[in-house]
């Protein structure tokens, strides 16, 4: 179940930088900073979604003693 969810979490991810990557290349001319601001977007969409699940399993290891 884990190694199928990071899976799909890796896919996704690659997706999405290959996305924000049309993005920069699509402003290049117009935006030159633009690689800071959409790479530093997915970042914080990234950890968003993980750091939630990672606090998660910490909380259920402590508790249940997995």
């Amino acid at each position: 179940m884990i190694k199928t969810t990071s899976l799909v979490a890796f896919i996704g991810v690659v997706e999405v930088v290959k996305v924000g990557k049309q993005v920069i290349d699509a402003s290049r001319y117009t935006n030159p900073t633009g690689a800071l601001w959409v790479y530093g977007t997915i970042f914080l969409l990234y950890f968003a979604i993980c750091f939630p699940f990672s606090r998660l399993s910490a909380r259920l290891e402590k508790t249940y003693g997995w």
